[in-house]
């Protein structure tokens, strides 16, 4: 803000003297403070905008497996508390969970609309696969139509081929896990860390 006034205040000051000063001040305070209000209002729209496409690809990856269950809805309730929403944004998360739930439901446009908010942000992309992997895992069982789906989405939102080898060596190692299988899992750790079993 400061730096507008005194740029616009220099400017006045050269073509007005005293009076264009003044007057060049106060346009740059106010073609400040007009630029913030747009990025904030920006900021906003983007962090909706993000929340809204959390819950409308969980909503969609819950109902892969043809049912939604009461641990899954359990998942995105606590996820609506941990993120503090409250009144009008917990229903707009609500209906975005709904949303994703529809057979008409368009998955890939809503993975390409994350891809282009997470591009410059990997750690939103980490966040934002973390918690479709906790939607999931949720009910204890590993559908084949989840396993497929949620690399489907790995894939949309932008990560590479090695990430998403990972997240395959992840579930295969949960699924192993949950049946017993302790040494494929350790390898299939090793893959998830991106490391040689030496």
């Amino acid at each position: 803000m400061l730096f507008l006034m005194i740029l616009f205040g220099l400017i006045g000051l050269a073509s007005g003297g005293p009076v264009g000063l003044l007057v060049g001040a106060g346009l740059g305070w106010w073609l400040a403070r007009q630029l913030g209000r747009r990025l904030n209002a920006a900021r906003t729209r983007l962090q909706e905008g993000f929340l809204e496409s959390i819950f409308s690809v969980m909503g969609c990856l819950c109902q892969a497996d043809g049912k939604v269950t009461p641990g899954e809805l359990g998942v995105a309730e606590k996820l609506f508390d941990q993120m503090r929403l409250q009144g009008e944004h917990r229903v707009k998360a609500r209906a975005a969970f709904e949303r994703g739930r529809a057979d008409d439901f368009d998955l890939e446009a809503e993975l390409a609309k994350v891809n282009r908010l997470t591009q410059r942000q990997p750690v939103l992309r980490q966040v934002f696969l973390q918690v479709q992997l906790s939607a999931i895992a949720a009910d204890g069982v590993l559908h084949p139509a989840e396993h497929e789906m949620i690399l489907r989405v790995a894939r949309g939102v932008g990560c590479s081929d090695a990430e998403v080898q990972q997240i395959e060596a992840m579930l295969h190692g949960a699924a192993a896990n949950s049946q017993g299988a302790s040494e494929e899992a350790l390898k299939d750790a090793y893959r998830v860390l991106g490391v040689s079993e030496d």
